[in-house]
């Protein structure tokens, strides 16, 4: 009988027991989580860190403010510019809400002078890691991370602990990664495109998505080299760093295979607009004409007379299979580029009779 009530009384610690841990997780279920992931490998929360892409030019990273005095000297050793970070790179928003609503073009909102909203980008902070990081993780996932962002990552191993702020991003030049996707991807996907400042990059996106430029994309499946189908340059005389680029068609497209010569500067404002297209039958290639100081034999061309000369300012110049070559030269009076075929005007008049 004895042993019967000992049985009893242990089996009614056990279901208090048990009981009183259900009814602790019942309350807060997110207390399960935090005590199942305290030690998990892999430590996720609920919610990914929102994947977001730069689309500047060119931006640093900064470390973040200390929170814990012991872990100064660590702090300390570290630089105040962690990372430099280029057009296209992917970082992790440590402090983004992911359910922000978007704007009807798709990108993510942004309040540019609203410290209220938590969402501005200024107020953004960044990590390498797509969810909060614990020691164990931190260390094996180091051999991840590239030797170019090594202060980054010994910096994420005080800020993903709480010791110290996350890193803040320099620019507000972000997008959220769907919606840099949408806009950039299909454009600027090979590496010699993505050096292209990004005002220029706004231009070309938009004549890519017009009726006269989508057919049109960046050339990459041939043996040309990229030197010759992108250049920039001084073309108006404004000390300004304009640019000049060849598309082709692309593979689908239902007609012969066309190039297409683009010129865009910019006005005294740093504005940049679309100075000159042109379509060509054959690949081409690019050059520019330009003032050398050891006397380059072409830094004098044809423009319109029976000598050559040289142009006010920096010129383009295309290379056509079989035929003359072509000198763009700006002309200031209508703000346009002048195209001038390199023989004298004599050749060109002779060659008009006989057809």
């Amino acid at each position: 009988m004895k042993r019967k009530t000992l049985w009893i009384a242990a089996a009614s610690i056990v279901a208090l027991i048990l009981f009183g841990a259900l009814y602790y997780f019942y309350l807060d279920p997110n207390k399960f989580n935090h005590h199942y992931n305290a030690d998990s490998e892999n430590n996720y929360p609920d919610t990914l860190r929102e994947v977001d892409v730069f689309t500047g030019d060119k931006a640093y990273v900064l470390k973040g403010k200390l929170l814990d005095k012991n872990y100064k000297e660590q702090f300390d050793r570290l630089p105040d510019t962690l990372a430099e970070i280029q057009f296209g790179g992917v970082l992790y928003c440590a402090n983004c809400d992911l359910h922000n609503e978007l704007e009807d073009n798709g990108e993510v909102a942004v309040a540019a002078n609203s410290i209220a909203k938590p969402y501005n980008r200024e107020l953004s902070t960044y990590s390498l890691y797509s969810s909060a990081r614990n020691q164990k993780q931190l260390s094996q996932e180091k051999k991840y991370i590239s030797e170019y962002n090594r202060f980054f990552a010994a910096f994420l191993d005080l800020a993903e602990l709480g010791k110290a702020e996350f890193p803040k991003l320099t620019s507000s030049s972000i997008l959220e990664k769907q919606s840099f996707d949408d806009k950039y991807k299909n454009y600027f996907g090979a590496v010699y495109t993505r050096s292209i400042p990004s005002k220029y990059k706004e231009k070309i996106v938009d004549f890519l998505n017009s009726s006269e430029g989508q057919n049109f994309e960046f050339i990459t499946s041939d043996q040309r080299v990229h030197s010759e189908l992108v250049h920039f340059g001084s073309f108006t005389g404004k000390g300004k760093h304009e640019l000049t680029l060849v598309l082709g068609t692309k593979p689908g497209y239902q007609g012969n295979h066309k190039e297409k010569l683009l010129v865009f500067a910019e006005n005294r404002n740093g504005e940049v607009y679309q100075i000159y297209t042109e379509d060509f039958y054959d690949k081409v290639l690019l050059e520019t004409v330009y003032h050398d100081p050891e006397e380059r034999w072409d830094d004098h061309v044809y423009m319109g007379g029976e000598e050559k000369e040289l142009p006010p300012y920096e010129s383009i110049r295309i290379k056509v299979p079989n035929e003359p070559d072509l000198v763009y030269a700006y002309n200031v009076e209508f703000d346009k580029m002048n195209r001038f075929v390199q023989v004298p005007k004599s050749q060109i008049n002779r060659e008009e009779d006989e057809e």
